[in-house]
């Protein structure tokens, strides 16, 4: 059977989720999918303002059954809580946990009821046969605390990023992208 095919297109159309103000700012936008169309992770960008690059949306043709491209997650890591919780909600950055032989390629942004995890519907990882690995960009948010908490940094090619904890745990040095070229 021949590899599925990832059709990977760019977005502008988002729902902004989330927003971080204090000494560096950042904003965290969902791309909006339309049916049959999935995303791998959220946009962040420097500042408060409207996206200014796409985000990417994936669907795909041909796909087997047996070994499909996507996958939904099987679970959340929460990477870190970006404001003081309440009683009832927090809001942090989480990492999407891949089934066996599948990668996420990208993290979120989201406020839960405490004790809750995200339920993203739209989110799915990729079938590690589909995936390469890729250096991170550029620091795209560095919260600045003292000790700084937390991190965030660009996955370029999908218009995505992963946040990681700044207490002593340094970042991996690679996150996925797909192997088929991305539209532009």
């Amino acid at each position: 059977m021949p590899l599925p095919v990832l059709k990977i297109q760019p977005t502008m159309d988002f729902t902004q989720i989330g927003g971080i103000a204090g000494t560096s700012n950042l904003s965290v936008s969902r791309p909006n999918t339309p049916d049959g169309w999935f995303i791998f992770g959220d946009y962040t960008q420097p500042g408060l303002q409207s996206p200014l690059s796409p985000g990417y949306l994936v669907q795909v043709s041909d796909d087997d059954p047996n070994s499909p491209a996507l996958a939904e997650p099987v679970g959340w890591t929460l990477i870190t809580i970006t404001s003081p919780p309440d009683i009832q909600t927090l809001s942090g950055f989480w990492a999407p946990i891949a089934p066996q032989n599948y990668v996420a390629c990208g993290h979120v942004f989201a406020t839960t009821n405490f004790g809750e995890k995200p339920v993203i519907p739209t989110l799915r990882c990729l079938n590690a046969n589909l995936a390469k690995s890729y250096a991170p960009a550029s620091l795209l948010y560095n919260d600045q605390g003292n000790p700084p908490r937390y991190a965030c940094w660009s996955i370029a090619p999908l218009g995505t990023f992963f946040a990681w904890p700044l207490s002593g745990v340094t970042p991996p040095a690679l996150a996925f992208v797909p192997t088929q070229p991305i539209m532009s």
